[in-house]
């Protein structure tokens, strides 16, 4: 109780200092809609590619108590919650509570902490992994089988429903089946029948599936096998930081240091090889994740395998408290503790919660101005959704997806914001059309995703740079009408 109160309490005040960012406003978009019929109908129109189960989620919440900085990222929260408890259950259960307690604060000081107080699937995914991992754990030692075998298959098809690189966490599941198999001889049909039901609850999605594949070619992000050790540092985050790297080198030494070794007379408890299995498989679904990306899709970004941190800190507890020395996990566990204190600290010591803008005092400024304001990449839609009513209608984001193509590599951005503007009240118009209506406009330009800069050079307009903040460069820009009747 005293852990959950200390997580929704960070967890709460890190959501509050936190403005929304270009994707969490999708999510924000598409929750807002007026039925989860139109929902569904969004993502098939490919508005969010990814499924629409966090989002129907979250339109139960804004249907409950309304949109907010907390409220939008609920969901998120109580994914990641869930994912502690049931972590906490597993490792208590195989070693002890001082172990579980350190696997629930690892999750917080991890790269997948922050999910709990971010609006996309993540934290919901990983909680309904982490209950999947539990409930096949609980239906293979024989505990419970009846309740666990309907629940595993609901949380396998929820996971997929949120996020379709959940599907990874069944790799594990079934290497641990295979073994139990190699070992018993014995096939368990219950536990296929679970895994098959969860497969024809996620058939639905085969469109969308479709869909985030056609669109996988151009994706911003390519995938290479190179990605896989900024795969684990993304999961890492606190824990490689310098706290952390000093109790590892205490760890060490009382682990290794003849003079610290303390063993008093204790029984392990015995762990069964298909669990072994299925955690070091659990513990690689970065690996997997990125060959099976380079084979399908050819697009990924690190926090889809995050799943794989479901594995990573059932693992180091457990092997912490199964070391020669028995003050290994309590150290381990305090260690987390001091970490997860240091971190709070540094959050209760930010500053008051700022929208956007008002740290933009150039993009502001423009804003008050007659002539229209362009903004780039990603920055725009934070930049629509924060503006005052009577700027926002002023903000444009030009779109044109072979110029895209062409210039930076990708055009998914332009295809994303071309689907926006179908389902909300962004701007997004025409490059061409644009330039050949507006005699003078600001160009608030973030190089990430941009291209405009570029094609406004080659079109030999007018540009002049009026000042620089907080990675974006303003500029007036006076099209040259005459470049574009040339041959």
């Amino acid at each position: 109780m005293a852990f959950s109160l200390v997580f929704f309490w960070n967890a709460t005040e890190r959501a509050s200092l936190k403005p929304f960012w270009h994707d969490e406003i999708y999510t924000i978009v598409i929750a807002s809609l007026p039925t989860l019929g139109t929902i569904w109908d969004a993502h098939l129109a490919g508005l969010d590619s990814m499924p629409p189960l966090n989002s129907m989620f979250t339109h139960a919440v804004f249907g409950i108590v309304g949109a907010g900085p907390i409220t939008t990222r609920l969901p998120a929260m109580l994914g990641v919650w869930t994912w502690t408890v049931v972590s906490f259950a597993i490792v208590r259960r195989r070693s002890n509570t001082t172990a579980g307690l350190s696997a629930a604060l690892l999750i917080l000081l991890s790269g997948a902490g922050p999910l709990a107080y971010e609006a996309r699937g993540y934290g919901v995914m990983l909680g309904l992994c982490a209950l999947a991992l539990f409930c096949w754990s609980e239906v293979a030692s024989g505990r419970r089988r009846m309740l666990h075998l309907p629940l595993l298959a609901c949380a396998l098809a929820a996971a997929i429903w949120t996020h379709f690189y959940a599907a990874l966490i069944v790799v594990p599941i079934i290497t641990g089946e295979l073994v139990r198999f190699v070992r018993t001889r014995k096939l368990d049909v219950a536990v296929l029948a679970s895994l098959t039901a969860a497969a024809v609850a996620i058939l639905p999605l085969y469109p969308l599936l479709k869909l985030a594949a056609s669109q996988s070619a151009t994706y911003f992000q390519k995938i290479s096998v190179s990605q896989i050790p900024a795969a684990y540092v993304s999961i890492s985050l606190a824990l490689i930081g310098p706290w952390a790297r000093a109790f590892g080198v205490l760890l060490a030494a009382m682990v290794l240091l003849p003079a610290f070794r303390f063993e008093p007379r204790r029984e392990l408890r015995r762990i069964p090889v298909h669990e072994v299995a299925a955690a070091l498989m659990t513990m690689f679904i970065p690996v997997w994740a990125i060959l099976i990306s380079l084979l399908v899709s050819g697009a990924f970004v690190p926090r889809y395998a995050s799943v794989a941190a479901v594995g990573v800190f059932i693992v180091v507890p457990i092997l912490a408290s199964r070391l020669r020395n028995q003050l290994a996990p309590l150290l381990l566990c305090l260690m987390s503790c001091a970490i997860f204190v240091h971190a709070f600290r540094g959050t209760a010591a930010e500053v008051p919660y700022q929208r956007p803008l008002d740290y933009r005092p150039i993009l502001r400024t423009a804003l008050t101005e007659s002539a229209p304001v362009v903004v780039t990449g990603t920055l725009y839609l934070q930049m629509w959704y924060y503006a005052p009513p009577e700027g926002r209608d002023r903000l444009t984001y030009l779109t044109n997806p072979s110029a895209a193509l062409r210039l930076i590599g990708t055009d998914s951005l332009e295809r994303d914001y071309l689907v926006l503007r179908d389902w909300s009240r962004v701007i997004v118009q025409d490059y061409e059309a644009f330039i050949r209506a507006n005699e003078r406009f600001y160009l608030y330009d973030v190089g990430a995703l941009s291209w405009i800069l570029e094609k406004l050079r080659e079109d030999r307009a007018g540009i002049r740079e009026i000042g620089r903040e907080s990675g974006a460069t303003m500029y007036e820009i006076t099209p040259q009408f005459d470049a574009w009747n040339q041959p």
